[in-house]
């Protein structure tokens, strides 16, 4: 589990790197999303956005925030990327996620 810092408002992609035990995640035929719950005491539902896949081989995915779905008052968030291959579904990082903090 990581911790990532957002500032309010910042739309700019984020490189991400997939990997399992140390080793990267070959995302070759596969697609990507991220996950992201709001902190519990918000109680909010996990909400679904597409990450794009920069480099396959490597494991290389990018993520940018809209201006709706980081805020302060919701943060900090859990996040996983969900990649999906045919009827597979895994999560990463797993078991835990990471923890996504927006700041001003």
């Amino acid at each position: 589990m990581a911790e990532v810092i957002w500032i309010e408002g910042d739309t700019g992609d984020r490189l991400f790197v997939l990997s399992q035990d140390g080793v990267v995640v070959d995302l070759s035929g596969a697609t990507v999303e991220t996950v992201l719950r709001p902190a519990p005491r918000i109680g909010g539902a996990l909400r679904f956005y597409p990450a794009v896949i920069v480099s396959a081989v490597d494991g290389k995915i990018s993520w940018a925030a809209s201006a709706a779905s980081l805020s302060i008052a919701e943060s900090p968030y859990f996040a996983r990327f969900r990649v999906t291959l045919g009827a597979l579904k895994s999560y990463f990082p797993y078991p835990y996620p990471d923890t996504w903090t927006v700041i001003e």
